[in-house]
């Protein structure tokens, strides 16, 4: 009896070895049964008895992935940099082998050998060409569909169709089944896991269509909204708070795994508030004059003979400066900026225009419609940020008469350690000639003034009675927060929406700008 037991034993771990015939079952087990070759290995326990094994049903979790942003009409002529971003809804790092990409009737596919994976609760580009897609978003493609970059992997198959006025786009997991749909545009497509019509752009008002991306909402944990309709995209006129936003290509949003967000911090800092016209002018050219290795600028205009003088006088004591100017200024360049960047560049200072290169491919575009900022970093610890540009009519000379009259505006003076390095974050983006086409060197001979053009000396004014003429500086705790155009300055989480929800009963609202516009988009 005990060889007998042996021998079956033996049998039946044989079986386990070499493989055996499974028929079907209830779920979740599966039946065990003798092939014929193998019953003389246990010839009177085959008629005598009927042995089964159950096997757990083993099943992988479905990978949980969206489409969460397409790059689909570009402003480049050609489209080259085309682009889809893939996000990753779980907290566990996803291959990607055998999964496509179908559009209008066209796939690729990441080949069975692929390495490619998306990050936990993270996402990935893959490009039409690696090589334009860098060029407009600044950084490089995890994967491409046409060949352009040998550093970047490729997809294989056909290069999907993004048509711009409209169409499907689906991602398709390695077991053939559909992860997501994005139904877009003037299509008439249905898709079984897409609900209501088709997902829409925010074109009102002077906004084009060309060059925005198509983008979801993000929830409160930085992960891609998902019910598969038309309401999960930004272009949704229905919502108020998340809808109605548009985004296009270089903005540093698309640099960071998550959204970015600046949040309020505490820190000790000194601050102080300069006001103008009163006192902006010696607030600012002490700054300069207090420099020691680096000053970074970022202005809309530079119309004021005397803080370019100040500049050029830090420059040639060694003092590294960068000023990014906008290129396109409403009215144009007045002569006396031309007079005021040639007298910095001729000492030392590298100025660039936010403006398209003449090398760059065709259409494209400036990232910003304008660089509007005024703000500036000195020696990296020291942040200036306010309203004004510099001009006479923002910052007057103050005379033994008193000061002349101008423009109430304010500048902020601060060493709060937050708020200086996000500045430093968001000037090291803007100003990167190395990756983007929309920066232009200031050329002398093209840029500068007439050869004769002389700055006249300011007029005579009327002076006015300066109230605040001295700042006010604090040194304290102090909570910072950065609200940046375009990248978080609508984020009803963490900018100055968030800021208004906070307010209720008997809280007061002091509010100063130049202008409101009376609609937003359309007029009625």
């Amino acid at each position: 009896m005990q060889q007998r037991l042996m021998q079956w034993m033996l049998g039946g771990l044989l079986l386990a070895l070499l493989g055996i015939g499974l028929s079907p079952s209830t779920p979740g087990r599966e039946i065990l049964t003798t092939p014929p070759w193998a019953a003389s290995l246990y010839a009177s326990e085959a008629t005598t008895a009927t042995h089964s094994l159950y096997l757990p049903l083993l099943q992988r979790p479905p990978v949980r992935a969206v489409i969460a942003a397409a790059h689909i009409d570009s402003a480049l002529t050609g489209e080259p940099d085309e682009a889809i971003l893939l996000w990753n809804l779980d907290g566990v790092e996803r291959p990607l082998a055998g999964w496509r990409l179908r559009a209008n009737g066209r796939t690729a596919a990441f080949p069975l050998t692929s390495t490619i994976t998306l990050p936990a609760a993270g996402g990935i580009w893959c490009a039409k060409t690696a090589i334009s897609f860098q060029l407009s978003f600044g950084f490089r493609a995890d994967c491409e569909w046409t060949e352009s970059d040998p550093n970047v992997p490729n997809l294989t198959g056909s290069a999907p169709a993004l048509t711009n006025s409209g169409g499907v786009i689906q991602l398709i997991n390695a077991d053939g089944a559909t992860a997501d749909t994005l139904i877009y545009g003037n299509t008439t497509t249905t898709a079984p896991d897409w609900g209501g019509p088709a997902a829409q752009l925010y074109t009102r008002g002077s906004i084009p269509a060309g060059g925005q991306i198509w983008r979801r909402k993000f929830n409160a944990a930085h992960l891609p909204i998902d019910t598969d309709r038309a309401a999960d995209w930004s272009g949704d006129l229905a919502d108020l708070v998340w809808g109605r936003q548009v985004f296009f290509a270089g903005w540093s949003i698309w640099r960071s795994p998550q959204p970015p967000v600046w949040p309020s911090q505490i820190s000790q800092a000194t601050t102080t508030v300069a006001i103008g016209p009163d006192g902006l002018y010696t607030a600012i050219v002490d700054a300069i004059t207090a420099a020691v290795d680096t000053i970074d600028l970022s202005l809309y205009t530079f119309e004021h003979p005397e803080l370019a003088s100040a500049l050029a006088d830090a420059a040639r004591r060694g003092v590294r400066i960068r000023l990014l100017i906008e290129g396109a200024p409403a009215g144009g360049i007045d002569p006396l900026q031309k007079w005021s960047l040639a007298q910095m560049a001729d000492a030392g200072v590298t100025v660039y225009y936010l403006e398209t290169h003449p090398n760059a491919p065709k259409g494209y575009r400036p990232r910003y419609r304008y660089t509007h900022a005024k703000y500036g970093i000195i020696d990296g610890i020291r942040l200036l940020i306010g309203t004004e540009n510099f001009t006479y009519q923002a910052m007057p000379l103050p005379t033994d008469q008193g000061v002349p009259p101008g423009r109430r505006g304010v500048y902020l003076i601060t060493d709060a350690p937050p708020a200086v390095d996000l500045f430093r974050q968001i000037f090291a983006a803007d100003l990167a000639p190395d990756r983007f086409a929309d920066l232009r060197a200031f050329d002398p001979t093209l840029d500068g003034p007439a050869p004769d053009f002389v700055p006249m000396t300011p007029p005579v004014e009327t002076y006015i009675d300066a109230s605040f003429v001295e700042p006010l500086t604090i040194s304290a705790q102090m909570q910072t927060a950065v609200v940046a155009a375009p990248d978080n300055a609508l984020r009803p989480d963490a900018a100055l929406l968030a800021l208004l929800s906070r307010v209720g009963p008997g809280d007061e609202i002091h509010w100063l700008q130049l202008y409101e516009h009376k609609y937003w988009g359309e007029t009625k």
